[in-house]
């Protein structure tokens, strides 16, 4: 609900804010409220109040965001265009960039909003056309190829501290034990990186280190930083086949440069129900590629097994549930994103187009095939927990799975 009034610090901000007039009268102006305050599910009905907080909080001295573009570009057609080519070179600067700001819940609010951090995005854009790429008989085969790729860099941060932009915490559910991710922003490296929870590792051969008594791995006091949210390389290609009234086409896509987290690998693990927890027989094993102390230097791990194979090992805080980077990928992805056949119905089965022009019969399928790299082992990586805010790459095990989507058409005209 909304704080008393004569809390002196709320008045200020509230005047900062405009919902408090000069004459000292509450102002509830949604232009001056709407982003702190909404009616809470429930209202006007039982005990609910009038407002409550929102979980976001403006900053008072929010300025405009720009997007500064330069562009340069060139367009060729060869052949009686039948060859067309286009290229685009772009090169963005993203400055006073609107985010929201993971913050703690002790504020009042999970999360603010801010002026929080400047970018640059630069690559290029490619297109080619073939039209056709090859007669056969009566028929001919078209093909049109396209390519971007971008890439990015975070050039200031607020305070020139690196900025949680949103991870895990905003999961609807979240276990203790569940590791930590949040997409950052981190001044020199992509926009945005991944921070996340990982091993105590040797800082020289990157291997993770174990107790020499228990054989188990530890989880580092600090968060890694590392990968990339978003693709460095987009391509499409889109095949077509056309004799006389008949047609098919088909759009593949790659994705690819940029990581994901997927919170479904850590709900198996923790329901036994996963690859990894089985891997070993659900028996005690030895750590791969581990190190241990002896003699004050990190030796190689050949022997010495964890205590517990099964559940306290796959579920347990300090051992793997908890570290996220068992359950970060690769994000690249071969798709084939859609299929279309239609067919043209003949004029003169329906009355050579004096009534009606044109009966066009289609078949469409959508997400048909998905390939993915080994390292992927839990489905889509286009899953987001979240469809506002600039977080990227964070899969919740509440998503519903990927599908297929298969439909067809009639389409009269007259």
């Amino acid at each position: 609900a909304i704080p008393s009034l004569q809390n002196s610090k709320w008045i200020s901000y509230l005047k900062v804010r405009g919902a408090i007039s000069k004459s000292g009268n509450v102002n509830l102006n949604p232009y001056s409220l709407q982003a702190t305050y909404s009616q809470p599910a429930g209202f006007p009905y039982g005990s609910t109040v009038g407002f409550s907080a929102n979980g976001t909080i403006p900053s008072p001295d929010l300025k405009p965001e720009f997007v500064n573009t330069k562009e340069v570009g060139i367009e060729m057609g060869f052949m009686r265009n039948r060859i067309n080519l286009e290229a685009t070179y772009f090169n963005q600067n993203n400055t006073n960039q609107i985010l929201q700001v993971s913050q703690s819940s002790t504020t009042g609010y999970t999360t603010g909003l801010a002026n929080a951090a400047a970018f640059k995005n630069y690559g290029v854009e490619m297109d080619l056309g073939l039209t056709p790429l090859v007669a056969i008989g009566k028929g001919r085969i078209d093909l049109k190829l396209n390519a971007t790729y971008n890439d990015n860099k975070v050039t200031s941060t607020l305070g020139n501290v690196p900025v949680v932009i949103g991870g895990t915490s905003g999961f609807i559910q979240n276990a203790a034990a569940s590791p930590t991710v949040n997409n950052i922003a981190v001044v020199g490296l992509p926009a945005f990186a991944f921070q996340m929870t990982d091993y105590l590792r040797d800082s020289a051969t990157g291997k993770v280190i174990v107790d020499p008594s228990t054989g188990n791995p530890t989880q580092s006091p600090s968060l890694v930083v590392t990968g990339r949210t978003l693709p460095t390389w987009i391509v499409g290609i889109t095949p077509s086949y056309s004799i006389g009234n008949f047609s098919f086409s088909m759009t593949w896509d790659y994705k690819g440069g940029n990581d994901f987290y997927s919170g479904l690998g850590a709900d198996e693990d923790f329901a036994g129900i996963s690859a990894a927890s089985a891997e070993y027989g659900r028996k005690r094993f030895v750590f791969p590629n581990s190190v241990y102390l002896k003699d004050g230097k990190y030796v190689p791990n050949t022997n010495i097994v964890v205590q517990d194979g099964n559940y306290a090992f796959f579920n347990g805080t300090a051992t793997r549930v908890a570290i996220a980077t068992n359950y970060y990928a690769s994000a690249a992805a071969w798709r084939l994103r859609e299929v279309n056949i239609s067919y043209n119905i003949p004029l003169k089965w329906i009355g050579n187009g004096k009534v009606i022009k044109r009966i066009t019969v289609a078949a469409v399928g959508k997400n048909l095939f998905l390939f993915v790299p080994k390292s992927n082992l839990w489905g889509d990586p286009e899953f987001n927990y979240s469809t506002t805010g600039n977080t990227f790459g964070l899969a919740s095990g509440f998503q519903s799975p990927a599908s297929r989507l298969f439909g067809g058409s009639l389409t009269v005209q007259f």
